[in-house]
Parts: structure tokens; sequence; C-alpha cells
């Protein structure tokens, strides 16, 4: 609940309190029997009937859309807010799913033990199906001790909760409550005496009327709370358990925090070794087609000649590259193998793809013919919508050769593509716009770059800029490939040392 709301729901509580205390408080003292013995009744009914509707009416005006909640209402906080940037589109889907659950949940329906097991229930199987639709029985593919882990997460997650929220909770033992629980049948008798001595009280119209108004506003009060109090605690449920099986069914439990941060992933151990590093980077694949100039983009990136450069084809392998800059983090620049017509390398490349974070794929501008290229990109977007537990990495076209657009002899950067009046320009502003609908790739992801050796570089530091706006994402791309490598990663050693362990406990069961 937002602080504008709080401080609306403390106003309206106030403005009920004083038009019910003041009556309550001077009808205790006094008594409605003296008041009757001194003629005054009449005069007390008549100004608490009159303060009671003022109160009703200012909260009525003041706050006339702050009713008691129904069902059909959306949740007082917005529960995308919980969405978490790391889940794949996958996930994402699911999250709407639970999202559906909790708006069709009654909170009176967690009345009991079986009925918020139900609910649990309900929200991991919609889970379970959305992120393993391909299995009969998906509600059982987690491990046991992932199980373990879901329940602490959402024990603790309500455990605040019902301690932030619910009045009492740290004060009423569990003992307390199943008795006040057993005594139900206690407060419903009370109950209907009370509606027995409200017929009684009929006798004194006036003051039957009086006690109506003051007992329907304090059961309205008492109602508004229990049931936006009710609410509040199914929606944190059922997000909560979603939450938890998003993470379940994606594998995110089975790793700890620890041990994903200490992890360096199989393919960067020999990458790392080549370039120096020590750290799990942040892995910026260069690739394209011969001669499109990836070796180039790697140089200007590095400041320095490290990458071959020519006109015939130079990278026969994949070849990392430490890239070192202000402001980002540990990363390594994987120089790929050209793609020709004729060579089966789209298979290996893509491969290589799913080991990477960021993938910077370099084209001529000056060429109509990108064929191959929109192969390629369409079997790496393939390879990625079919791993359910992975995000794409952040794509960046980067367009070489702008300097050799019409007119060919113009050439005075910098182009203001914006506002594109130079015959130069509008030709860059085309081969843009020409390349995004042959790649099916959205212009603010492609970069127009020089690196004519022959002239200075043009457009780094933009080509810089749109890595670094590529970052968050590709940070999310990274923990999820770390978290896979990882579960295949240790494996047999985790097997080896299960057994090890049990062969321990074994020999002491029998031997003791």
């Amino acid at each position: 609940m937002t602080k504008k709301a709080q401080s609306r729901g403390i106003l309206r509580m106030l403005s009920l309190v004083g038009g019910l205390a003041l009556p309550t408080l001077t009808l205790i003292p006094l008594g409605s029997f003296w008041l009757w013995q001194q003629g005054l009744l009449l005069y007390w009914a008549s100004a608490a009937t009159i303060l009671v509707l003022i109160a009703y009416g200012v909260q009525r005006w003041v706050f006339p859309e702050n009713t008691a909640p129904t069902l059909a209402e959306p949740s007082v906080t917005d529960p995308t807010e919980s969405v978490s940037e790391t889940w794949t589109p996958v996930e994402a889907k699911a999250w709407d799913d639970v999202l559906a659950v909790m708006r069709r949940t009654d909170p009176a329906r967690i009345g009991g033990r079986e009925e918020a097991l139900a609910l649990a229930f309900e929200t991991i199987e919609v889970v379970a199906r959305r992120i393993h639709p391909e299995v009969a029985e998906p509600l059982w593919q987690f491990t046991v001790p992932e199980a373990f882990a879901m329940l602490e997460r959402v024990s603790a997650r309500l455990g605040t909760f019902t301690h932030d929220h619910v009045p009492l909770s740290d004060r009423l033992t569990v003992g307390q409550a199943l008795a006040l629980y057993r005594w139900r049948g206690t407060i419903e008798g009370i109950e209907k005496a009370y509606d027995f001595w409200r017929l009684v009280r009929m006798a004194n119209p006036l003051a039957a009327v009086t006690g109506e108004l003051r007992d329907r506003l304090s059961k309205q009060m008492v109602q508004w709370g229990r049931q936006h109090l009710q609410r509040q605690l199914a929606e944190t449920y059922v997000k909560e358990v979603g939450r938890a099986a998003i993470d379940l069914y994606g594998g995110r439990l089975s790793v700890g925090r620890d041990e994903l941060r200490a992890h360096v992933s199989g393919a960067s151990r020999a990458d790392l070794e080549a370039a120096g590093s020590v750290a799990e980077p942040l892995r910026i694949m260069v690739a394209g087609q011969v001669s499109a100039g990836k070796s180039s983009v790697i140089n200007a990136l590095g400041g320095e000649i490290r990458a071959a450069v020519d006109v015939l084809p130079t990278t026969s392998r994949f070849v990392p590259y430490a890239l070192t800059r202000s402001g980002l983090p540990a990363a390594l620049l994987i120089d790929s193998p050209g793609l020709e017509p004729d060579l089966g390398r789209i298979d290996d490349l893509v491969q290589r793809a799913m080991a990477c974070d960021l993938v910077l794929w370099v084209a001529v501008a000056n060429t109509a013919d990108r064929a191959l290229d929109l192969r390629a990109i369409k079997a790496f977007r393939t390879k990625f919508a079919e791993e359910r537990n992975r995000r794409p990495p952040p794509f960046l076209l980067v367009l070489t050769n702008i300097d050799r657009l019409r007119p060919f002899q113009d050439w005075s950067p910098p182009y203001d593509l914006a506002d594109a009046t130079s015959p130069k320009a509008q030709s860059i502003a085309g081969a843009i716009a020409a390349a995004s609908a042959d790649l099916d790739v959205s212009s603010g992801d492609i970069v127009a770059v020089c690196l004519n050796p022959d002239t200075p570089a043009y457009n780094i530091d933009e080509l810089w800029h749109r890595i670094a706006g590529s970052l968050s994402d590709a940070k999310k791309a990274q923990l999820l490939r770390q978290i896979q490598d990882l579960k295949s990663d240790r494996t047999w050693s985790r097997l080896w040392s299960q057994t090890v362990n049990a062969g321990r406990v074994l020999g002491q069961t029998l031997y003791r």
C-alpha cells in the first residue's frame, strides 16, 4: 500500500472514530437511565444522531472511492512491480498466470489448512504447466532439495509480511490462536444475544435508530479492515508461492548465491587463461560474414591492434580478447570465424553464441546481399527460443563501410541521422533502414561506423554507448547462463560427494 493510501485510510479511521467515540463516551458515564430520569434522553439522542450523520457524510464526501474491496477489484498494490528482471519470457508468462489465480481467488477461501494447500497447489500447477508444457506430469519436475528451498523461501517472506501487517502476530501464540478459534461458537452466541437486545431497545425508537447507525458504521469499519487484511494476505500468499514456484521450475533454487558468484563457466576457463583474466566475464561475441570488418571492430573497441586485419579471412577459430574499459565489467570479446556461403559454420556459431551474453553482428553497409546473415540470425533466434531457461542475449548490428556509400567522394563526419539533410547522411540513414528491414533488427539496435584504416574511426563512441545500454540485459542473460552451466558442471562431482557421504552414514549405522 502506498503512503498516500495509508494516510487516507488513517484519516478515514479518525473521522469515523471521532464521530462514534463522542456519543459513546457521553453515554457511558451518564447512563441511559439517568438521561431518561432527567428528561435529557431526547436531546442527547438527537445530538448523537446529527453528529453520527455528519461524520458519516463527511467521510463519504472526503473518501468516496474508499469502499470495502470486493472480489472483482484489483489489488491495492501493483503486482507487476514484483516481476523479476532476470526471468525468461516463459517465466514472465508464468507470472501472468499466477496473477490470474490471485485475481480470481476469494480471500475467504484461505480459511484452513486444506484450503491454503489447495490454493498453493493450484498456483504451483499453473507455473509448472507453463514452464514444462512438454512433460505429461510437469508438477514433479524438481528435486527434493529444491522443494525444501522453496518452502524455506515462502515461509520467510510470509513470516515477514505477517509480522509487519497482522496485529498481535508477534504476541499471540499458536495455542492461544487455536483456543480463540475453538471459542468461535461462543462469539456467535454473543452476537445472537446482541441481536435480541437490538429488538428490545426498539421500545425507544429514537435511541434505537441512533444505536443502529452507530453499530452499522462500527461493523462496516471492522468489516472493511478485515476484508482488506484478508485480501492482502491472500494476494501475498499466492504471489509468494508463485514467485517461488517460478524459481523452482526455472532451476534457480538448486544453485546458491555464493556458489554462483564463485563459479567460472566451462566455456570461459580456456578463454580466461588465454586472455589473462580470473573471474567469470561478460562474454561478447563478434560475428558476421567474411571481410565484414569484425577484426576492425575488435581493434577499435580494444584500443589497440590485436586482431589481424586483411581482405582475406584471417580468423579460422574462436579467439578471445580481454576487453577493459572504465565503467564496463570484466568482459571477453570472442572473435568468431567469418561466415561463407559454402562453409557450414552457422551451427558452430550458434552453439558458441549459447555461451555468450551479448552479440555484435557486423555487416557491410554497401551491399544488398544479406541472405547469409539472415539465415544465421534466424538460426540464432530459433535456438534461444527453444531454451526455456535462458534469455536471448542482446543483439547489436554494426554496419561498416558507411564511408563507401553514395556519394563516394563525400566523407566529412559527423552526420546527424535524425535530421539527414546531406546526401551522405541520407545514404547512411537509408542503409540502416534497409538493414533493419532485411534482418528484422530494430533501427535502435543498429550502429553505423567507419573503420577505414586511412581515416579516423567514426562513431565508435556511439557503439560504446549502445553496448553500455545493453549491459543490464546482458547481465541477466549472463546470470541464467551461469546457473545452467553450474547445474551441468557440478553433476558428477555432486553425485560423487553424495555417494561418499551416504556410504559414511551407512557405515556408521552398521557398526554402531
